[in-house]
């Protein structure tokens, strides 16, 4: 059985933690999160991963997003005091390939075992062709020209950032990029707009590979009366003011089985509350329960149809989506409606219809073996007689409907999409 987070046991428990006028927003509040389970987080990221090893120039380095050393007082990160203090040379000892494999917490062992793989299955006849390097000698010796780093999940960047930044202060490394002898680049599963955005800026990333975006607040189908009262329960409920829309205040709704991320509001995983003696933690300790993560494995909210159409500002599709019981048309006449919109680049139809980029794609694609779409997303006239269709069927069911349309069963199935079974 396939449950709501306020279905759950523990969502019940939650969500009685509030009085009576703010448990519809905590109910929203938790019904808007994505839980990935750890079986499809491994399949997606080791896809993502052994695909760009295929593209990519070899000799390839890969290694996974770790927490370094923070700034002290002075601004000096101290990995500078590290090799400044070391009797090797200055190369010699690099923070981010210090053992970069070894005893990781958390996501990070995760990632490393993923990467452990990646490298084990390729590796039969040249050890050095895709490996961890774990000084700059041994990077200068096997000539890598491509370093990929590797993390399951990016809210605010920040992380991602700051291992870049420790790269880039060791004066070879620096060399080695002025003069383009190496590249680095990015795959992770999931990561937020605002992630992203500040990523595909950095001038140290030359890409940046994910299989989905992250849940927030801005992804979340909320009206804005709504997301004014989830946001006033988690400032009123919050232990820490500057924790309660997440860590930076990124506003997060994305979580893993192995992990529940500090960027998610504070009520979802407070231990205690300051008023309430009987708290119950929906997230205690930043863990999901073995519970949970069998009730709500791979869990996202589902979304109507007729919902996204009416985004689009498409209320005659969004009439004909309703009464069209295929959900493969639904999905094509949407991704139509979307391109008639402007929607044509992947990453924002993906958005829109709250599906990976995979699923996005296929459809955008099926879409164009149709003759639906051209190679740049566009509607072909094809296209454009099947929304037109689609809107005078909705415009007809609507001024037919409660006289000789009662008791039948005559759904819309466009002439062109009659085939989409066999895509």
């Amino acid at each position: 059985m396939r449950y709501r987070p306020s279905e759950t046991t523990s969502g019940v428990s939650w969500i009685n933690n509030f009085p009576s006028e703010d448990r519809r927003a905590a109910e929203l509040l938790i019904n808007s999160l994505r839980i990935l389970s750890d079986a499809t987080f491994r399949a997606k990221l080791t896809g993502r991963l052994s695909d760009l090893v295929e593209q990519l120039q070899h000799p390839i380095a890969i290694y996974p997003i770790r927490e370094l050393p923070k700034e002290d007082d002075g601004g000096k990160v101290q990995i500078r005091k590290m090799a400044a203090s070391s009797p090797e040379p200055p190369d010699a000892r690099f923070l981010p390939l210090d053992h970069p494999h070894a005893a990781l917490p958390g996501s990070e062992a995760h990632v490393g075992n993923i990467i452990r793989d990646v490298i084990g299955s390729r590796n039969r006849a040249n050890e050095e062709v895709i490996s961890s390097p774990q000084s700059i000698p041994d990077l200068r010796r096997i000539k890598v020209r491509n370093v990929v780093l590797v993390d399951d999940y990016s809210g605010t960047g920040r992380r991602v950032v700051s291992y870049l930044d420790a790269w880039a202060q060791n004066p070879t490394i620096r060399s080695w990029f002025s003069y383009k002898l190496i590249k680095f680049h990015l795959v992770l599963h999931a990561v937020s707009r605002s992630s992203l955005r500040a990523l595909e800026r950095n001038p140290w990333v030359e890409q940046v590979l994910f299989s989905e975006h992250a849940a927030d607040f801005s992804t979340a189908r909320w009206s804005k009366d709504e997301a004014a009262e989830i946001e006033d329960l988690c400032v009123k409920h919050s232990l820490s003011k500057g924790l309660a829309l997440g860590y930076k205040k990124s506003e997060g709704l994305w979580v893993m089985q192995h992990t529940v991320p500090n960027n998610l509001p504070m009520i979802l995983w407070q231990d205690r509350h300051k008023s309430i003696s009987d708290w119950f933690p929906f997230f205690g300790d930043r863990k999901m329960s073995s519970t949970l993560q069998e009730q709500l494995g791979d869990y996202r909210l589902e979304t109507r149809a007729e919902e996204i159409a009416e985004s689009l500002r498409q209320p005659r599709i969004s009439r004909a989506l309703s009464d069209q019981p295929d959900a493969t048309t639904r999905l094509l006449l949407l991704v139509l409606a979307a391109s008639a919109r402007g929607v044509r680049d992947v990453r924002r139809l993906s958005l829109l219809l709250g599906t990976p980029l995979v699923s996005a794609q296929a459809a955008q694609q099926a879409c164009g073996r149709l003759g639906l779409l051209d190679a740049a997303g566009r509607l072909t006239l094809a296209g454009r007689n099947e929304l037109a269709a689609a809107r005078r069927r909705a415009s007809v069911a609507v001024e037919r409907r409660g006289r000789d349309l009662i008791g039948r069963d005559d759904p819309y199935y466009p002439w062109q999409l009659r085939g989409v079974s066999d895509i």
